[in-house]
């Protein structure tokens, strides 16, 4: 059976703040990519 611990709660936690900060950060340059060559051509 799976046994519940701190470090299992620790591991996910921090699995998932860096999966959100990785999202968050291909999500940011792909606006700031998509917001440079919009504003050259307006």
């Amino acid at each position: 059976m799976f046994k519940f611990n701190i470090k299992n709660l620790i591991w996910a936690i921090a699995g998932l703040v860096l999966l959100i900060v990785a999202v968050f950060f291909i999500v940011n340059w792909l606006i700031n990519s998509k917001n440079s060559t919009s504003s050259e051509s307006a």
